[in-house]
């Protein structure tokens, strides 16, 4: 991950950040408590901002983000224009399973939420960012090149944690969805981080609660097919662009400790075809499905034909 190279655009940005996070404003004295800064700095920062509208001050002397932003919002939107698309689709998928989903852009070094559903049940925030790093980033470094596949994995120095996700990268690859396992204690902390962040209203808990979330082991595809119940945290599936590479990757988190085997695969199934959607709007190609993704879409059209000629 890129080293910070200007504090002051950092306390800048922590600033906004944490202004989009907060719906009936917040004064300078908790923006200076919550993110750690002298509070001249804050008023400092926010009186710029006032400036340029960017942020609006209320009678109540607190700060909330200003109107300033919409047409920011409203140009990168027209320069992204997947992402409207995607939340209509993530909304889908949310309703349908009754879980979080969420869509990263992926960055040569990281990956960062832009749009996400079900914040309110479990995961990741809007623009939390996670590193290019073992294990993240598996879903997008299954489908790069190997030179980039052995300089990530060059970063685990554990020969035998190396040697799986080799493995699962692989799996990766022939499954076209990432799958990890729910670690216990992990869980536990995720739970007790997101507890504080409601406590204390501190705006970085959430992200690094997603963090640990996202700690675990890949399911490779033998544990896949002889388990019958798994204990899953979230799932992943690429979005390829024109020239082959993921662009996004679409996650739906789960954080079940005895998921039905089935219901894992009827899960990935769902995320695979939201993210084939997203590819094609996208101007790329699907990966192929895998086979038993293909002996089910079959059964599933036979069905519906048998279904239909029992009607006439």
């Amino acid at each position: 991950m890129s080293m910070s190279t200007s504090p002051p655009t950092d306390r800048v940005i922590a600033i906004v950040e944490l202004l989009l996070d907060v719906e009936d404003g917040v004064t300078v004295s908790k923006i200076s408590e919550r993110l750690g800064l002298n509070r001249a700095t804050c008023a400092a920062v926010l009186g710029a901002l006032e400036n340029h509208g960017w942020v609006d001050r209320g009678p109540d002397r607190s700060y909330r983000v200003g109107t300033a932003l919409v047409p920011v919002a409203g140009a990168i939107l027209t320069r992204v224009p997947i992402v409207d698309g995607a939340r209509k689709l993530l909304r889908q998928l949310g309703d349908a399973t009754g879980l979080a989903a969420s869509l990263s852009r992926v960055a040569a070094d990281h990956t960062s939420v832009i749009a996400s559903y079900g914040r309110d049940r479990t995961g990741p925030a809007d623009r939390t960012r996670l590193p290019m790093f073992p294990p993240f980033g598996a879903v997008v470094m299954a489908f790069r090149g190997p030179a980039e596949r052995r300089e990530w994995l060059a970063h685990t120095p554990d020969a035998a944690a190396r040697e799986h996700l080799e493995r699962f990268l692989s799996t990766v690859r022939a499954e076209g969805v990432g799958i990890w396992r729910l670690d216990d204690a992990m869980g536990q902390v995720a739970e007790a981080i997101r507890t504080m962040s409601t406590m204390t209203g501190r705006s970085d808990l959430p992200q690094m609660s997603a963090f640990l979330q996202r700690i675990g082991r890949g399911y490779l595809a033998g544990e896949l097919a002889e388990a019958t119940t798994l204990p899953v945290s979230y799932m992943a599936a690429p979005v390829f662009g024109h020239d082959g590479r993921p662009q996004f990757e679409v996650e739906l988190h789960l954080l079940r400790p005895d998921a039905r085997a089935s219901d894992v695969r009827e899960l990935a199934d769902e995320l695979r075809a939201v993210a084939d959607e997203l590819t094609l709007r996208c101007g790329g190609t699907p990966a192929p499905a895998p086979a038993p993704t293909r002996d089910r879409q079959a059964m599933t059209r036979n069905s519906l034909t048998a279904a239909g000629k029992s009607r006439t």
